[in-house]
């Protein structure tokens, strides 16, 4: 069965400490064609999204249908982005 990429999107926010890394590392996955499509949302400016989707902390990350907070290291991300 061939695994299909996933569209994952991030929401970030001015002044969280790692929003940055959590981009970073996503980018760098998207660079090695591991993702379809990279969504970065910045909360502060789309509050509808963060209301539709509940997001009450970031990083705030959806993989395909899987919903994650907080900071992730490069190999969590990729081993849930490639299963």
């Amino acid at each position: 069965m061939k695994h299909e990429k996933p569209v994952v999107i991030l929401a970030t926010a001015p002044g969280c400490p790692y929003c940055p890394t959590m981009k970073q590392q996503l980018q760098q996955l998207q660079a090695r064609a591991l993702v379809a499509d990279l969504q970065i949302v910045d909360i502060s400016q789309a509050t509808d999204f963060a209301a539709q989707h509940q997001i009450r902390s970031v990083p705030w990350l959806q993989i395909s249908e899987l919903v994650f907070t907080g900071m992730h290291t490069l190999a969590e991300l990729e081993y849930w982005i490639t299963h």
